[in-house]
């Protein structure tokens, strides 16, 4: 009967749910924490999740960019379903930065600063592809053409 209850006691929660907008729309990769831990999960692309709790009465905390934060207890519950609503006033804090990289801002300096460029490749370029060589790369700049002429 002892034996019993530990077993019990090492039993681990599982929590399942759906996390979607107010609009009814899937929030893929929403975050879902164990409130005063590490432990967390993220929802799936369908807006899915499932997360082993650490503790038997836990809160969970929902976050999500742009969306009102939100915390659930996990007492008597084993599937969570969470509709979230839009923060206003995060969305005005939202900052989104294109990928552009340095070697394609030289680039396009030198293009402004050179007339008779059109298009240029840099060294990250080049080594970003798999060709067998320099050539072969240059060959994706636009309007260069290069023929081998060996036999």
């Amino acid at each position: 009967m002892l034996l019993l209850c530990f077993i019990g006691f090492a039993q681990q929660q599982v929590i399942t749910g759906k996390i979607s907008a107010d609009d009814g729309i899937s929030l893929p990769g929403a975050s879902i924490v164990e409130k005063g831990t590490t432990n967390g999960a993220s929802s799936d692309l369908d807006g899915n999740f499932t997360i082993k709790l650490m503790n038997s009465n836990a809160t969970l905390v929902f976050s999500y960019v742009g969306y009102v934060t939100l915390e659930y207890s996990t007492l008597e519950n084993s599937t969570i379903n969470v509709t979230m609503k839009v923060d206003a006033e995060s969305l005005d804090e939202v900052v989104i930065i294109s990928g552009i990289r340095a070697s394609d801002l030289s680039a396009i300096k030198a293009k402004r600063d050179a007339a008779t460029v059109i298009e240029a490749i840099t060294p990250e370029d080049i080594g970003n592809f798999s060709d067998a060589n320099v050539a072969d790369a240059l060959q994706r700049v636009a309007g260069v053409q290069i023929i081998n002429a060996s036999s």
